[in-house]
């Protein structure tokens, strides 16, 4: 999917999504960390005040609302439904009685009011998006993230599992954005890296997996140097980017 749209008068991502890293910015360190159910301190009339700048968190620059990619009607804009939509790729883990999961696509629906993606206004953008769903063989599970910037379970479906319920520990640690922009860099290959997002959105159902796949390579090569192993760790210490969350289903 490609962008067709503009975000025009709408910045609900810069309230409903968690945003939480570090990094450095001309060699100079930074953390960056927003919390779901307030505005953004960046977050203005006319859009994200670091929108054009290097300063834009690697989150909010790689994030892809599926209204801009093309799902629903132009009236279907996020802050005219209330939520937010957006595909976040999840990768394999290891289970307590079975081996490691591939790493899939999932949807995420983020209310900004409650049950939002259930109103009758948004009964047509759901439809699609269920369509979307069904037909995408990548695509996994649809989450939902519920308003309360306070929930501890998320509720869901699974293409095989059926229903989903997640439980969450407090929030992620800070993702390091120098380490993942260096592996998106890595597996994406050679070329302008400004938008990352822009690129993202370009690659291939089997693109994103592979770079799944990659980039856990790298994290495991990149833990056995630290441990002084001489080869990667075992499969059971493979980095997974969801710390802190369990799945039941």
């Amino acid at each position: 999917m490609e962008k067709s749209r503009q975000c025009g008068a709408c910045r609900l991502c810069c309230k409903t999504l968690y945003i939480g890293e570090r990094g450095t910015h001309d060699g100079v360190p930074y953390e960056f960390v927003h919390y779901p159910g307030t505005w953004c301190k960046h977050a203005s009339e006319r859009g994200c005040t670091l929108h054009t700048t290097p300063l834009k968190p690697l989150a909010c620059r790689t994030f892809q609302c599926l209204w801009l990619l093309g799902v629903g009607r132009d009236e279907d804009r996020p802050d005219k439904i209330k939520f937010v939509t957006t595909i976040e790729e999840r990768a394999g883990r290891l289970s307590e009685d079975g081996p490691l999961e591939e790493p899939a696509t999932h949807i995420i629906v983020y209310d900004s009011v409650y049950n939002a993606h259930k109103s009758k206004r948004a009964a047509r953008f759901m439809e699609e998006l269920y369509r979307l769903f069904e037909r995408a063989e990548d695509i996994m599970a649809i989450e939902f993230v519920p308003a309360d910037p306070g929930h501890t379970v998320r509720h869901g479906i699974h293409k095989t599992k059926g229903h989903l319920e997640i439980h969450l520990q407090g929030w992620p640690e800070l993702m390091d954005a120098d380490v993942e922009a260096d592996d998106l860099k890595a597996v994406l290959g050679a070329g302008d890296y400004t938008d990352l997002g822009g690129l993202i959105e370009r690659v291939s159902k089997e693109t994103r997996v592979e770079l799944l796949n990659r980039i856990n390579a790298r994290r495991r090569t990149r833990e056995a140097k630290v441990l002084g192993a001489t080869s990667p760790p075992a499969e059971d210490r493979q980095a997974d980017p969801l710390r802190g969350i369990q799945e039941e289903g």
